[in-house]
């Protein structure tokens, strides 16, 4: 189950709230200092959320029992439903938006989504099959995901997805409502129609660069396994279509089918879409006594023709009494969907071009790394060449640092079988050689080559961030991600900003301060009411946190009327004042100085220590720097004493 975020802000306000109180901290504490790795890391319920959904899907994904096939199952009914020509891996956040009853799987995707992470699947595995056939899906070409998230359902229902599908096969105008394969047939023209009419009708120029002829062909080969009596089908003859209805079913080493002919059914003489059987023509062929009356001689039973079984295709039409041609045709017809010009044109591209919306076979890769390195051209040249001289060689010398080879491999020679060498009937030895500096010819490998993600084998899914491969787990990933996302938090607030600049930040050991801050590991199990005040004072000195004057009078002002020091009645009494006020500025530097210098002549001796004392009366930067305590830490202000505190 995945918790909506109205659900996770209360749950995660309820904690920190809790947790303030525990401590000691005002409500007006920072969240980042709870969540984030240097701070107290209270988990946030969404992070965790994401980091655990994301996890059990990826390992869904990649497994190979009934679970990783429940789950491929499910993704391919999802993706149906979302009926989108793109796969639901690289759907954006807004797509995702005004869907219902998604499912957990649907749901992770889109919180996925939301956080710039999507799936990258592997060439091996593709999955799952978006529908394809036409160039211009309806939703890019509206360019709208408002209005595509509106009429989804919609399109969906009558199994619309491409513009190409409204359009006749030269792409010279659009179709009428009633001559689309809608699933469930109505004479009511919806208004999303009418838009994707209209745009088209003010587009052409921008649709006809893609194809001369129609790309999504409405009369597909049908293979002769599916071939079956009674089934309405479609075939050319001398350039001209022909089309009737499957007499009988094929036998198994038949390589020809018999059809009864159908014509256009004339009324008021209009010759329309509807169709009937053929009473003779001269396509009219002579039958054996199977396809004759037995008490009328050699009488015919109709026009009947014979076929080639690869030479059938699909015939787009549908039993109806709507006429568009004649008002007064109100007969149950199969009537066409497409003129016989449209379905003419389609076979002859059937025939003449590959079926861009025939699923292809993928053909798997006989050797393992083939395609999974790839190098720019000028190198992949060199080690084509290579490769070339080193066709015949027997022995072959190979210098190494030793960082790739064992201790074993240095010292002896061994043999290694390629599938060349197999053919010619010998082995290649490998004499490796270590030497103390290797040359660097190519450089880094990083530099030199790239790995091709989708051509690995031993996964079925990776993932991406914001579309760049990421080399490591999403567990772990994710756990960065949140580690970082509260530190920018928490370093982009105003009040951390007013006196952190960019030289300060960068001047700054920050693990060091972190491991100051905590004394002890904030993951250890041994606590204290010592060690709880230790951190939380020191906490709230770097985040201005103390009960001064200063948050005093932003908290209440009616009671606390000024935020002036009570004592040298001149400064703002923020959260360092106290050790700057008056005298207890230089007792606070020496205070630090001693401090230092103790510490130092513990741990580095004497001489070390007189060494940093002499530096420190020389340093600048050790110095009160009285305008930064009056005027606050300006963007060109330098490390400084109150840094230090």
């Amino acid at each position: 189950m995945i918790l909506p975020s109205t659900v996770t802000n209360k749950l995660n306000s309820a904690i920190k709230k809790c947790f303030k109180s525990s401590v000691g901290f005002q409500s007006s504490l920072p969240d980042s200092i709870l969540h984030s790795h240097w701070g107290y890391r209270i988990f946030n319920i969404e992070d965790r959320q994401l980091q655990l959904h994301a996890t059990e899907l990826m390992n869904r994904l990649n497994m190979d029992n009934e679970c990783g096939v429940t789950t491929r199952i499910r993704l391919q009914y999802l993706q149906n439903r979302i009926w989108s020509d793109e796969p639901i891996w690289q759907l954006s956040a807004e797509s995702w938006h005004k869907f219902t009853h998604l499912g957990l799987n649907g749901q992770i995707l889109a919180l996925l989504a939301e956080n710039d992470i999507n799936f990258n699947v592997t060439t091996q595995n593709q999955f799952p099959i978006c529908p394809i056939g036409g160039n211009i899906s309806i939703s890019k070409f509206m360019n709208s995901v408002t209005w595509y998230n509106i009429n989804r359902e919609a399109c969906r229902k009558h199994k619309v997805l491409f513009i190409e599908q409204l359009i006749n096969a030269d792409m010279t105008k659009t179709l009428k409502w009633l001559n689309i394969d809608q699933v469930k047939p109505t004479s009511i023209i919806p208004y999303w129609f009418n838009e994707v009419c209209a745009e088209i009708n003010t587009r052409w120029e921008e649709i006809t660069q893609s194809a001369d002829v129609n790309p999504f062909n409405r009369t597909q080969p049908i293979a002769p396994e599916i071939i079956k009596k009674q089934l309405m089908v479609a075939t050319s003859s001398k350039n001209q279509v022909l089309i009737g209805r499957v007499y009988k079913n094929p036998r198994k080493l038949d390589t020809t089918i018999p059809i009864r002919h159908y014509v256009t059914d004339v009324m008021d003489d209009i010759r329309g879409s509807p169709i009937a059987p053929c009473d003779g023509c001269e396509f009219n062929e002579v039958r054996t006594k199977g396809l004759i009356t037995q008490d009328k001689g050699e009488k015919l039973k109709g026009c009947i023709f014979d076929v080639n079984m690869d030479d059938i295709y699909t015939l787009p039409c549908r039993k109806s009494v709507v006429s568009l041609s004649n008002k007064n045709d109100r007969r149950q017809r199969n009537r066409l969907l497409l003129s016989p010009f449209s379905m003419n044109t389609f076979i002859k591209q059937s025939k003449s071009l590959e079926q861009e919306n025939t699923i292809q076979d993928i053909t798997p890769n006989n050797s393992y790394w083939n395609g999974i390195l790839t190098f720019p051209i000028d190198i992949q040249k060199k080690i084509d060449d290579i490769q070339i001289l080193l066709v015949n060689q027997k022995n072959i010398s190979v210098y190494t640092d030793g960082s790739l080879s064992s201790k074993d491999q240095l010292k002896t020679k061994y043999t290694l079988q390629t599938d060349k060498s197999k053919v010619m009937s010998f082995g290649i030895t490998f004499d490796i050689s270590e030497i103390d500096t290797p040359i660097d010819i190519c450089g880094r490998i990083e530099e030199i080559c790239s790995i091709n993600e989708q051509q690995l084998r031993d996964r079925k899914a990776l993932f991406k961030w914001n579309n760049k491969n990421i080399d490591t787990s999403i567990k772990e990933f994710i756990k960065k991600k949140s580690e970082i996302k509260w530190l920018v938090k928490w370093r982009t607030q105003y009040r951390t900003n007013k006196w952190a600049n960019q030289y300060i930040v960068n001047s700054t050991d920050w693990i060091s301060t972190w491991e100051f801050i905590h004394d002890t590991k904030i993951v250890s199990n041994y606590t204290s009411t010592e060690d709880q005040k230790y951190r939380s004072f020191n906490i709230k000195i770097l985040n201005d946190e103390l009960p001064v004057m200063n948050n005093l009078n932003q908290r209440k002002p009616t009671v606390y009327t000024t935020n002036k020091c009570s004592f040298c009645k001149t400064r703002i009494e923020d959260s360092i004042h106290p050790f700057l006020c008056g005298e207890q500025a230089e007792k606070t530097k020496s205070k630090f100085e001693s401090s230092l210098l103790d510490t130092i002549l513990d741990h580095k001796g004497r001489e070390m220590a007189d060494k940093v004392k002499h530096d420190l009366n020389n340093f600048t930067n050790f110095k009160l720097d009285i305008p930064q305590q009056i005027n606050g830490t300006s963007p060109t202000d330098t490390f400084g004493l109150i840094d230090y505190i």
